[in-house]
C-alpha cells in the first residue's frame, strides 16, 4: 500500500508568519507608550513650543522690546543730565551720569519683557487645550506631570536665551547712549548692579515663565491665562496704589504691593542691600525678591500640575 505525504498549503505558512509578526509587534509596542523618558518629552515639547508661531512672534517681541526700554531709559537719563533740576533750564556742562543709572538702564527692558514673557508661557499650555491637541500629548505620553515639567524646562530655557541676548543688546544701546564721559563711580552696597543686569534679570524672567505656564495650565484658557499674568503684574499693583492713595489707613498696602511679581522685578534688579530707613513695612532686599518669585512660581506650577493631573482633560 503507498502512502502519500499531504503537504500544508503555502497559505497557512503565511497565516502563522503574519500572526507571529503581528504578535511581536504588539510586543515591541506597549513599552514604548508606557516608558517614554524625560528627555523624549523634552525633546517632543522642544519640537512643539518651535513649530508654534506665536512662540516666535514672542521671542520677537522680547529681543525687540528690550533694548528699546533700556534705550529709553537710558536716553531720559542723558537728557536730565543737561538739565538744571531747581531752575528747570539747560546746562553749559552736563552735570555726570551715576553709574547706577547706567546698570539700571541696561535692565529697564525687562520689566517690559516680563509681560511678553507671561503671555508666552500661557499660550504654551493654553493652546493645547485651546486645540485639543493635548489629548495626542497624553496619548503619546500619559504620564501628564512628565509633560508639564519637560514643557517648563523647555519654557524657562527658551525665556532664558532670549533675554539673555536681549539683555546684551540692551547693555551695547546703553553704552552707545551714555559713552560719553563723566559717569560717577559705583557705591559699595551697589557693586552687585551688574551682575544682576546683565544676569540675574534673565533667570527673574526664566522663572516668571514658569509660573505663567502653571498659571495656563491650572485655567487651560488663553484668555483666562493671560487675563491673570496680567492682573498680577499690572492690574493689581494700579488698584493697590490706587487704594493707598485714598486713606492713610491702606499703608499695609504697600508691603503686599511689594510681593507682587513685576515690583520684585524691580526691587531684585536694584540690588537693594538694605531697607530704606523711610520705610515702616516689609521691603524686600534683592536676594529676598528672587526668593518670593521662586515660590509664587513653584506656587503657581504646583496648582497647574495638580489640577492637569486631576481634572478630565475633554
Amino acid at each position: 500500500m503507498r502512502r502519500v505525504a499531504h503537504r500544508a498549503p503555502d497559505g497557512a505558512r503565511h497565516i502563522v508568519d503574519i500572526r507571529a509578526a503581528s504578535a511581536g509587534s504588539r510586543r515591541d509596542l506597549a513599552p514604548s507608550r508606557v516608558h517614554l523618558s524625560f528627555l523624549r518629552a523634552l525633546h517632543g515639547e522642544m519640537l512643539k513650543l518651535n513649530s508654534l508661531k506665536s512662540t516666535w512672534i514672542m521671542v520677537a517681541l522680547a529681543l525687540l522690546l528690550e533694548p528699546f526700554g533700556a534705550f529709553a531709559s537710558a536716553w531720559s537719563y542723558k537728557y536730565l543730565s543737561t538739565i538744571n533740576p531747581t531752575t528747570g533750564k539747560p546746562l553749559k556742562t552736563p552735570a555726570p551720569i551715576a553709574m547706577s543709572d547706567y546698570w539700571l538702564s541696561t535692565g529697564a527692558g525687562l520689566s517690559m519683557a516680563i509681560i511678553v514673557v507671561g503671555i508666552m508661557g500661557v499660550l504654551c499650555i493654553s493652546s493645547e487645550f485651546t486645540g485639543s491637541s493635548i489629548t495626542a500629548t497624553l496619548t503619546s505620553n500619559p504620564r501628564r506631570g512628565t509633560v508639564l515639567a519637560a514643557k517648563a524646562a523647555y519654557l524657562a530655557f527658551l525665556t532664558w536665551i532670549t533675554s539673555q541676548i536681549g539683555v546684551l543688546f540692551s547693555w551695547a544701546a546703553v553704552q552707545l547712549t551714555l559713552s560719553a564721559p563723566g559717569k560717577t563711580e559705583l557705591e559699595a552696597s551697589q557693586v552687585s548692579l551688574p551682575w544682576l543686569n546683565l544676569l540675574g534679570g534673565p533667570l527673574f524672567l526664566a522663572v516668571f515663565a514658569v509660573m505663567a505656564l502653571g498659571i495656563g495650565a491650572a485655567c487651560r484658557s488663553t484668555v483666562g491665562g493671560v487675563m491673570t499674568v496680567l492682573g498680577l503684574i499690572l492690574i493689581a499693583p494700579m488698584l493697590l496704589s490706587i487704594l493707598r492713595a485714598v486713606s492713610r489707613y491702606f499703608a499695609w498696602l504697600d508691603t503686599l504691593t511689594s510681593i507682587l511679581p513685576m515690583d520684585l522685578l524691580g526691587l531684585f534688579l536694584g540690588g537693594q542691600t538694605a531697607p530704606p530707613s523711610d520705610v515702616t513695612g516689609f521691603l524686600p532686599l534683592w536676594w529676598q525678591a528672587g526668593l518670593i518669585m521662586v515660590v509664587w512660581a513653584a506656587v503657581f506650577y504646583f496648582l497647574g500640575t495638580l489640577i492637569v493631573k486631576r481634572v478630565d482633560i475633554s
